[in-house]
């Protein structure tokens, strides 16, 4: 991207920070199965595609990978809008943009149309959703991917004011029927999703808080959220003026500025504006170094003080002098142990049950047990989770008659955890071990941190 967009010293400059960044983000690690990750990279793919697209069937991948983009989750669909609304605009200004157009358009339906009977389980074929790709944005989709390619096999003889039109209406299209379908998604990805599991459970996730929140809450720790995207900015805003070489670039500045604006209100976000915003950074980077008598080492030494890991780790230098800031750091790391592997063994050494506990151990009890778990931390499942989080916060003294009626064999804590509790609730009896006799502690190691309850019916 960053070599398109400003050379091959741009390119040169961006590979450092680029190769650093994933060190910043721990949904790179090796071996962390997460949806995050894999659309970032496919987003890269798909605008790095998209921005050679002037090459042979590089269109054609770049409508590929935004089809499987689409079918591991639609919170990347804005960057697939961005390079469909390039490849149509530019293809009515310009019939010699209508070859890509067509190409983009024709290779998005399908891989959507193919990406839609893989992923989707037979019985919710027809079930409409806000947060995945179903049946109301599959066909969105292939209607707009439609009207994209129909520019370029069959406008060619029309005016530029009747290609306008025609993909003006293949958009409006797309989205009355996905509207029509189902119009709660209006709402944006929860639309569908019990409102009450929100002051529950996601009001208080971290990677869902606002950005004003955090600087609330953390202080000076919070500028490590706005560091980059200033920086990012500022170089975007620098290309821009300087002009861009090709105009599907600006594909990948309006995916930036909204990758941003999501990032104000939901701060997991912020991974996009690293990625989209490091190809900036490089091409900003080889400008200044062509200023300068040293230009090679100017970009290199200008990319990587840019990068997110250097402007990351000189704020956090900055905040870790606080108090405040080291304690968090030491309460997350002791939450963190909460999730190894090696603190289930004992668990799992049970026979198999039904478990309750903290909404955020329910995948670790998944994946290192044979148990099963009232809730885990997924929004679809939002009627366990609303069930799961009123135990847990709810008093104690009504707890049993709930968990009795769910038929829940065992209920765990963990004493690693060091997040408030609601004073009185039955998590909080249950950190202090005095939920009453009818939860029959398991024992276990004094080194353990996972306690055990087995609940005696």
């Amino acid at each position: 991207i960053a070599v398109r967009l400003g050379g091959p010293g741009a390119g040169r400059a961006v590979l450092v920070p680029a190769l650093l960044t994933p060190a910043l983000l721990p949904t790179f690690r090796p071996g962390e199965i997460d949806h995050h990750n894999a659309q970032v990279m496919l987003s890269l793919v798909l605008i790095a595609c998209a921005l050679w697209s002037n090459r042979p069937r590089f269109a054609a991948l770049a409508g590929l990978a935004a089809g499987a983009l689409l079918a591991v989750g639609l919170e990347a669909a804005y960057v697939v809008v961005a390079v469909a609304a390039a490849f149509g605009i530019l293809a009515v200004r310009d019939p010699v943009w209508h070859g890509p157009a067509r190409d983009f358009g024709a290779a998005l339906g399908a891989s959507t149309l193919v990406s839609f009977l893989l992923v989707t389980p037979a019985v919710f074929r027809f079930t409409p959703q806000c947060d995945a790709l179903a049946v109301n944005s599959a066909a969105a989709v292939t209607i707009g991917a439609a009207g994209l390619a129909g520019i370029g096999y069959l406008t060619r003889p029309w005016s530029r004011t009747w290609r306008l039109l025609a993909f003006a209406a293949a958009g409006v299209l797309a989205a009355g029927v996905y509207v029509a379908i189902e119009p709660r998604c209006l709402r944006g990805p929860f639309g569908l999703i019990d409102r009450s599991i929100f002051p529950l459970w996601l009001d208080h996730v971290q990677e869902m808080q606002p950005l004003s929140s955090l600087i609330r809450t953390q202080g000076l720790e919070a500028a490590i959220y706005i560091g980059f995207p200033l920086v990012a900015s500022l170089a975007v805003l620098w290309v821009a003026v300087v002009g861009l070489r090709t105009p599907l670039a600006w594909a990948l500045v309006a995916s930036f500025a909204i990758a941003e604006l999501i990032m104000i209100r939901q701060i997991r976000i912020i991974i996009y504006v690293f990625w989209f915003g490091l190809p900036f950074i490089g091409v900003a980077a080889e400008l200044l170094g062509k200023r300068t008598s040293y230009p090679a080492l100017v970009r290199i030494f200008a990319a990587v003080l840019a990068s997110p890991v250097i402007v990351s780790a000189a704020i956090a230098l900055l905040a870790s002098q606080s108090v405040q800031a080291r304690d968090r750091d030491k309460a997350d790391q002791e939450t963190s142990v909460c999730y190894r592997p090696e603190n289930y063994h004992r668990l799992a050494a049970l026979p198999r049950g039904v478990v309750l506990g903290p909404l955020d151990l329910g995948p670790s009890v998944l994946a290192h047990t044979q148990h099963s778990v009232v809730a885990a931390p997924y929004h679809r499942i939002d009627r366990a989770i609303r069930f799961n989080q009123e135990v847990m916060d709810g008093p104690s003294v009504t707890a049993r008659e709930r968990v009795d009626g769910r038929g829940i064999d065992y209920v765990i804590s963990c004493t690693g955890y060091r997040r408030r509790t609601v004073p009185g609730s039955f998590e909080d009896a249950l950190r202090a071990a005095t939920a009453g006799p009818w939860l029959e502690p398991v024992a276990i190691a004094d080194a353990d941190i996972i306690r055990i309850w087995r609940v005696v019916h």
